[in-house]
């Protein structure tokens, strides 16, 4: 059933980001998902702080870490895919997935709505699943 799929996805995709590997975890990410990483990249590497203002508190923590914590050359020879990649690798995203599983809250079509569970306790984050 979808259920089961989504979860064991989920597991995967988990076990690749915990074991650094961004090539395995970045192929589990949706078309959306990467053009996300686009547009941060582009926000990272242009954004002037007018830009940077107007964004939520989280998208401006993330661009100026990220722009702290990634080099120039580096960011420069990325696109949204190798981004992520990176961050993986680098250990920068995905560290908190550990103990971490998914409960399916809606399926429709070709997408699914999974609550992330922390040590099976509810939590409010939400994740899409779109199957591509």
């Amino acid at each position: 059933r979808d259920t089961k799929a989504i979860k064991e996805t989920f597991e995967a995709f988990k076990t690749a980001v915990l074991q650094q590997d961004g090539a395995k975890a970045v192929a589990y990410l949706s078309s959306n998902s990467l053009d996300y990483y686009d547009i941060l990249l582009q926000n990272i590497i242009h954004a002037d702080q007018a830009t940077v203002e107007q964004l939520s508190s989280a998208a401006i923590l993330q661009i100026l870490g990220y722009r702290h914590l990634l080099l120039k050359e580096d960011l420069l020879s990325f696109d949204g895919k190798t981004l992520y990649q990176a961050l993986v690798e680098r250990q920068l995203w995905g560290g908190q997935l550990e103990g971490n599983t998914v409960e399916t809250v809606s399926l429709q079509d070709n997408s699914a709505q999974v609550e992330l569970l922390a040590e099976g306790a509810s939590t409010p984050t939400f994740l899409n699943f779109q199957k591509e």
